[in-house]
């Protein structure tokens, strides 16, 4: 093999790591991925008709079947014993690793480790080395007494354990998705899916997380009912904060940080227009914004994986964001919206899928800076703030990407109520379980729709062509009060190129209102000036001395008038006089 690259088969249920790691390796000139795959497709005539496979890299720990992955790796090494063989999984359980150790298996490495760690590992076991990592099995003395706080790996097995789960419904769903299943094939995998739901529930109700609760001073003015809801918000936020995957870094973790608990402490709306989350109960709202978090920071998992010393992530961020709605969608929707026999789970994942490409149109194309934001958590490059471009532990950096994280959980959120509210508006137990208690009513439910439909087409045929025109973004964050809008300017001559009917005449619109109102403004000046001079001092004058010529008319007839009289009475005088 001195002469000649490894050549790869990859087999990954994840289609965007198999992807991605594709990539990565094809950076390598020893290593050449020869077909990457799922176990979907037929491997073994894959391996018949590609003679020349040195090593099978793949993840046994597949969803349909919790044993064929390993059954597979044990067929491999009796049809194909000279092929070597490395498990590249998330799973940490000892007892399936010990096993598949013992059966020969090459190598075990563990997805999340750096590409230097995994391309030298590869090495290795293409030259004959076995290379596997301490397996700690668990010990059966254990001590029976009862903790007073949970231990640090209870916790970390927690959050591997929640992961691990995540993951599972993930390639579950990718799986699903395949046309070729047969009726019988579905049904297994939803009940399979059924079953690890359970599995989370289980493990989040049974394993406590360290959390210390400050007890309120005695002449606190709290009500019990408000006291118990900030407690179990504390918990919550606790326990999140624990297992969130994704945001390892200092910058990244304080973003998350920071989002959720100002997300929690108040998500009212202080835009001007409504927000398809304005309908749901406080609790529901912090939920679904989690859920959405901890699925962002799963897919940022995967893509520091297999983009760890790669600047440049996949250039269909759309198909990030779309992966990281539907699993959100399906995990919140599992649990309330589930309503046997009238709603099952396979409904709503079909559902979900019939509805993904109207809320990518709606919402989701319409995120911004999805690329900057990824690059920012995964490699902490640096961030441009309003044309500056600032070091990412800068203030400016951190509270740029905080917004766009914000906005970006914001609207993925939006697109799951709207999902909510177009299919499941008027059955009863959904209502109570999610709306707010003023927004139970159908009047009030088909006020709060037809206010969002007239925002869509607003936005569609208005704001967004004059924030394309005009070179902004309009980005929603949450603020210490409550979740504000904010406008961030960068070119979008792209986006203005391809605008066409009534969001084009929008533009031209509005530019041949900038190009005319100047010298109409000018024209109107003129006109006014010369209509206030010829009221004024012309007019005006006119009327003034027509005035002043009537008064003085009148003023002097009156005084002819007194002139008059005077003569009068002295005329009389003389005649008394001879009379006397």
């Amino acid at each position: 093999m001195s002469d000649r690259p490894i050549n790869l088969l990859l087999i990954d249920n994840d289609a965007i790591f198999r992807l991605g790691l594709s990539n990565v390796l094809s950076n390598y000139s020893d290593f050449r991925v020869v077909v990457q795959t799922d176990f979907s497709q037929p491997i073994r005539e894959t391996l018949d008709e590609e003679q020349s496979i040195d090593l099978i890299i793949l993840d046994p720990d597949i969803p349909n079947n919790a044993s064929q992955g390993w059954k597979f790796l044990e067929e491999l090494k009796q049809t194909y014993p000279t092929v070597k063989r490395c498990l590249l999984t998330h799973l940490t359980d000892p007892l399936p690793l010990q096993t598949a150790k013992q059966a020969g298996v090459e190598g075990y490495c563990l997805k999340g480790i750096t590409i230097e760690e995994l391309i030298d590992q590869l090495r290795q076991i293409a030259q004959g080395q076995t290379v596997w990592p301490t397996l700690a099995i668990p010990s059966v003395d254990v001590s029976r007494k009862k903790p007073k706080s949970p231990q640090p790996w209870l916790l970390q097995g927690k959050q591997s354990g929640l992961k691990q789960i995540n993951d599972t419904i993930a390639q579950i769903n990718l799986r699903l998705n395949q046309s070729q299943l047969s009726w019988v094939d579905k049904e297994f995998w939803k009940g399979r899916k059924r079953e690890l739901l359970a599995a989370k529930w289980l493990v989040n109700q049974l394993i406590p997380v360290d959390v210390i609760i400050v007890a309120p001073p005695p002449d606190s003015t709290l009500s019990s009912k408000e006291l118990e809801n900030r407690i179990n918000l504390s918990i919550y936020l606790a326990e999140s904060l624990a297992t969130i995957p994704g945001f390892k870094s200092p910058n990244s973790l304080e973003i998350a940080k920071n989002t959720l608990e100002k997300s929690a402490i108040n998500s009212k709306n202080l835009t001007s227009t409504p927000l398809e989350i304005d309908i749901l109960q406080p609790d529901k709202r912090q939920e679904l914004i989690t859920i959405v978090i901890h699925q962002f920071g799963r897919s940022l998992e995967d893509l520091k994986f297999i983009k760890a010393d790669a600047p440049e992530l996949p250039k269909d961020t759309g198909t990030i964001t779309q992966r990281i709605w539907q699993e959100s969608a399906i995990n919140f929707l599992g649990k309330y919206c589930v309503l046997p026999p009238k709603i099952t789970l396979e409904d709503l994942e079909n559902i979900v899928d019939d509805y993904t490409s109207l809320v990518e149109e709606e919402i989701l194309e319409q995120i911004p800076f999805i690329d900057e934001l990824l690059k920012y958590l995964l490699f902490e490059q640096n961030l441009m703030v309003e044309g500056v471009l600032y070091r990412p532990q800068s203030p400016e950096a951190r509270h740029k990407a905080e917004i766009f994280l914000d906005n970006f959980i914001i609207q993925v959120a939006n697109g799951i109520v709207s999902l909510i509210l177009n299919n499941f508006s008027e059955i009863e137990t959904i209502k109570e379980k999610l709306y707010l208690e003023k927004m139970i009513s159908s009047r009030e439910i088909a006020k709060f729709r037809n206010n969002l439909s007239w925002v869509y087409r607003q936005e569609q045929y208005w704001e967004e062509p004059r924030n394309i025109f005009e070179s902004k973004y309009r980005l929603l964050f949450w603020s210490e009060k409550g979740i504000e809008a904010t406008f961030i300017h960068a070119p979008r001559q792209d986006e203005l190129k391809q605008l066409k009917g009534i969001p084009w005449a929008v533009t031209i619109i509005l530019e041949s209102r900038d190009a005319f109102a100047p010298p109409l403004r000018s024209v109107v000046g003129l006109i006014g000036h010369g209509l206030v001079y010829l009221l004024t001092q012309v007019i005006g004058r006119g009327l003034g001395l027509i005035g002043r010529g009537i008064i003085q008319g009148i003023g002097n007839s009156l005084g002819e008038r007194g002139r008059g009289g005077e003569g009068f009475g002295r005329e009389r005088q003389p005649n008394g006089e001879r009379g006397r």
